[in-house]
């Protein structure tokens, strides 16, 4: 496992960029539970479709963490190489950072790697969160915001309950996103 030195708010962020290892099925898969609305626009349709694979994929390692009843899972990143491996970004020190600093680490691992190396065509961070409905209701769910070297940024929100002590996942939220990973010309 090689281990990266990432500079974040004056201290060093140590984040591990390994294979992914298949997460294993808790209950049902999220991610399966509804039709997800694929992001389309803008986006030639095969990398639409490989996004939104690498969506289903990256939120398997959430899915075991969901299902031991754990919401606030640590953000981690992950990223897609043209040969269609997957390689898991997290943090990998005891007493992680607060979630958002990790965040942000993940963010500029993913960044250095995707400009480093051309193998990699996709980028997807995860991390919980949650959303308020117009009568006040709090929404659990988790937030994606993935990039594809051929598209464009885009933000995915996962809603998720659980019946029965089963994680159900309800549709998936496409929204143009504000944070791409790969450069592109202005």
């Amino acid at each position: 496992m090689k281990t990266l030195r990432t500079p974040l708010l004056l201290a060093a962020v140590l984040l591990a960029v390994a294979p992914l290892a298949p997460a294993a099925e808790a209950g049902k898969k999220p991610g399966k539970a509804a039709a997800a609305e694929k992001p389309a626009e803008g986006v030639p349709p095969a990398v639409a479709d490989a996004m939104s694979k690498l969506v289903e994929a990256a939120i398997q390692h959430a899915a075991v963490d969901l299902a031991k009843g754990v919401d606030d899972f640590l953000p981690y990143g992950v990223l897609q190489l043209k040969s269609g491996e997957l390689r898991h970004v997290a943090w990998t020190r005891p007493n992680p950072p607060p979630p958002m600093d990790v965040l942000t680490g993940i963010v500029v691992t993913l960044r250095e790697q995707a400009r480093q190396n051309p193998q990699v065509v996709a980028a997807i961070t995860v991390a919980p969160s949650a959303v308020q409905t117009v009568d006040g209701q709090t929404v659990k769910g988790m937030r994606c915001e993935v990039d594809h070297r051929d598209g464009a940024p885009r933000v995915v929100f996962i809603p998720y309950t659980r019946e029965n002590g089963k994680v159900v996942t309800g549709t998936m939220l496409y929204l143009a996103g504000p944070n791409p990973v790969f450069e592109r010309a202005a």
